[in-house]
């Protein structure tokens, strides 16, 4: 291809006419260098762009991206996955700092309020005011015997250092049986399930924890008070309809339960002292886990208001762990022993416990169930006196 241009001669030069041929390509090259090289800078400048805007992209926008992660972990109280994000980004670095600020009050809130709840208040965004509802709980107590010498025994630092010991130690018991830890007063630790959080094995899942409680206590002590450490703890464990909620003033509140069935747990852990027993369970919290563990019927008080009975017996085991044949036959001879008593045969329960405090003078049941025997009391022990009611424990204790 060839471009050409044609010209007249001045009229002198008449008849003449100049013809000016050039190759395309002479006259386009330096064009087309020109172009070409423009292009190879272009994309160049584009490469170079791309490369900056990803690497600036990814370092705001990776960092961005992991704080949203930890924010959605927090929501979730899974702070063992809230990991710290590190930016140059000044803004970033803020909203991190903020995010582990958080994560440690939830952290602190969690000590003082059950997890599910916690959640459940995130959740909702609803305000936090006074407020209960009934609901179905096995209520567990905990608390140590022989409290009043460990204080008379040891200076406040030491006392403190044996009840924190223990109470650690329960705690994360009963959290991972997915109990509601409610309070500590005094030397005693109260838990519930069924709240805020329904479950159907509650009372399975606070023998279970009681008799975890109870096997921790045999383990080695660091502690420098450990000869009061060993000091044992005593267990109460009862099923029924209590008030649970946010409990307290507009102001200052705790999530726990309250009523009728709470009180009588408490008066239940108290009754192990006198039946010489560790782990008190009552027939309602029994009923539905009969088969899932060893007990021995200590014995069957009267509310006479309410026209019925409340049977106590003692956590043993779980079935899962086979007795020993003197347990078995222990078991067996007191239960029989408890019958005649109940049936008024006074010299047929005497005979038999007068045997069985010959082979088990430790028992404080034993001895309480032979004095019953000897005295010819039909009702209780002499020591409690009558029961009416649910209330009437605390007066008798």
């Amino acid at each position: 291809r060839y471009i050409a241009h044609v010209a007249d001669f001045p009229p002198a030069f008449a008849g003449w006419r100049l013809f000016i041929v050039v190759p395309e390509t002479a006259l386009l090259s330096s064009a087309n260098r020109l172009l070409t090289e423009s292009f190879v800078i272009s994309l160049i400048i584009l490469a170079a762009a791309v490369f900056l805007v990803y690497s600036l992209a990814s370092r705001f926008f990776e960092p961005v991206r992991r704080l949203a992660e930890n924010t959605r972990m927090i929501r979730a109280f899974r702070f063992e996955e809230v990991r710290p994000v590190r930016s140059r980004f000044l803004e970033i670095q803020d909203m991190d700092e903020s995010l582990l600020g958080m994560k440690q009050g939830l952290l602190a809130f969690e000590r003082f309020v059950p997890k599910e709840l916690a959640h459940q208040l995130i959740e909702s965004g609803a305000e936090v005011t006074p407020g209960g509802e009934v609901r179905e709980l096995t209520i567990f107590l905990s608390g140590m015997s022989g409290f009043s010498s460990l204080c008379r025994s040891l200076p406040p630092e030491g006392v403190v250092e044996v009840l924190t010991e223990r109470f650690e130690q329960q705690t994360r018991i009963i959290l991972r049986e997915r109990g509601t830890l409610d309070k500590f007063l005094i030397d005693t630790v109260m838990a519930f399930w069924g709240a805020p959080v329904a479950m159907d094995d509650g009372p399975e899942r606070a023998c279970r924890a009681a008799l975890t409680c109870l096997r921790a206590e045999t383990s080695p002590i660091p502690n420098r008070n450990r000869r009061y450490a060993r000091s044992p703890s005593l267990f109460a464990i009862h099923t029924g309809p209590a008030i649970v909620g946010n409990i307290g003033s507009a102001s200052r509140m705790n999530y726990t339960a309250i009523g009728e069935n709470v009180e009588f747990a408490w008066k239940l852990k108290q009754l192990n002292r006198l039946y010489g027993t560790r782990i008190l369970v009552s027939g309602a919290a029994r009923q539905e886990i009969v088969d899932r563990f060893w007990w021995r019927m200590v014995d069957v008080l009267p509310l006479e208001d309410l026209d019925m009975e409340i049977e106590l017996f003692e956590l043993i085991e779980q079935r899962s762990l086979p007795l020993t044949a003197d347990m078995e036959d222990f078991i067996k001879d007191y239960e029989a022993g408890l019958a005649h008593v109940r049936a008024n045969e006074w010299d047929a329960g005497t005979a038999v416990f007068e045997s069985l405090s010959r082979t088990h003078p430790e028992d404080g049941s034993v001895a309480l169930m032979l004095h019953r025997c000897q005295t010819r009391d039909a009702q209780r022990c002499p020591e409690i006196g009558p029961v009416k009611d649910a209330s009437d424990f605390e007066g008798n204790l």
